[in-house]
């Protein structure tokens, strides 16, 4: 798998912050502002349980794969797919050196609430049965804050096609639907694919360095 990731504390569902210094603001362009109208369009079509969450989207190759809720049972895959990961992609997730996800881990990415964790995957039908191509998810210590982290990761097969842009409008869809008003992430500054979709995404977005550390918010109402 090839991350584009931001930190394992996010990932597993506990937001974290940095020390923030310099900050750059994005704004949305004509070019990018196609993607959260996209997004809010769908945020007015039918409000799902999270928990119950799935869609069909086609990705730029022209597949057509399922977005949907994660699972418990999902456990072995996600194992599957952390023993996939080259030392780039791990560090590019984790910031440090990592050779196994512990039982408490796996437990944190497959055992969501749906509530202050809302996680979703990507995946697509095989001879040899569901394959899980990426994933991404939000996560807030209080949900009435308006605030909430965001972590995703893509499977280096499927880079480019589209998949961690998918999952990130179908979580602001249902962040919206919640009251979560922010998306944040710690992300490494050499780790340019996140970043790109981030700035795809049309939502207004803040960036403030730390080092090598990007801090990003996006704010998931379109801007006055």
């Amino acid at each position: 798998m090839q991350a584009a990731e931001c930190r394992l504390l996010a990932l597993c569902g506990h937001p974290c912050s940095m020390p923030k210094t310099s900050a750059l603001r994005v704004k949305r362009t004509s070019r990018n502002r196609d993607f959260l109208e996209r997004g809010l369009r769908a945020n007015r079509l039918n409000r799902m349980d999270p928990r119950n969450y799935t869609a069909s989207v086609t990705l730029n190759d022209g597949t057509m794969v399922t977005v949907r809720a994660v699972r418990r049972e999902d456990a072995d895959a996600f194992l599957k797919a952390f023993k996939n990961l080259d030392r780039e992609s791990v560090y590019r997730r984790f910031f440090s050196p990592k050779k196994e996800l512990t039982d408490a881990e796996l437990a944190q990415l497959t055992d969501v609430d749906f509530s202050r964790v809302v996680a979703l995957l990507v995946t697509k039908q095989t001879g040899n049965g569901e394959v899980l191509m990426g994933g991404g998810r939000y996560a807030t210590d209080n949900p009435s804050s308006g605030q909430a982290e965001i972590a995703f990761v893509t499977d280096g097969t499927y880079r480019g096609l589209g998949v961690a842009s998918h999952i990130l409008r179908h979580l602001v869809r249902l962040a919206q639907d919640s009251g979560v008003t922010h998306f944040e992430a710690d992300v490494l500054a050499e780790n340019q694919p996140m970043l790109a979709v981030f700035r795809r995404s049309g939502l207004p977005m803040q960036l403030e360095r730390d080092g090598g550390v990007l801090h990003v918010t996006l704010a998931l109402q379109p801007a006055s």
